[in-house]
C-alpha cells in the first residue's frame, strides 16, 4: 500500500526511532512500513496519522484495504 509516510516523517522532523516511539513501535516496523514491504492495522495507521496530525488518507492515498476493514469491523461490533 503505497503511502506518504516517509515524506511526512521527515517533514514533521521525526526520526524512525522517534515516531516508533510515539506509536508505541519498533523503529523496524517503522522501516518496513515506509517501504512497503508491511501494511499497518487500523490501530497503527490511526497511531501514526495521529502522530503527525494527518489523515490516514493523507498518508496513504490509496486506503480502499481500510474501508473494507472498517466496514467489517463496524458490521462485526453491530451483530
Amino acid at each position: 500500500m503505497k503511502g506518504n509516510l516517509k515524506q511526512l516523517r521527515e517533514e514533521a522532523g521525526l526520526s524512525l526511532s522517534e515516531i516508533g516511539e510515539m506509536c508505541g513501535r519498533t523503529k523496524a516496523t517503522m522501516h518496513e512500513l515506509e517501504k512497503d514491504t508491511a501494511n499497518p492495522t487500523l490501530t497503527t495507521a490511526y497511531s501514526i496519522a495521529r502522530v503527525l496530525d494527518k489523515s490516514v488518507y493523507e498518508i496513504w492515498p490509496n486506503v480502499l484495504e481500510f474501508t473494507e476493514e472498517i466496514k467489517t469491523v463496524r458490521k462485526i461490533k453491530l451483530d
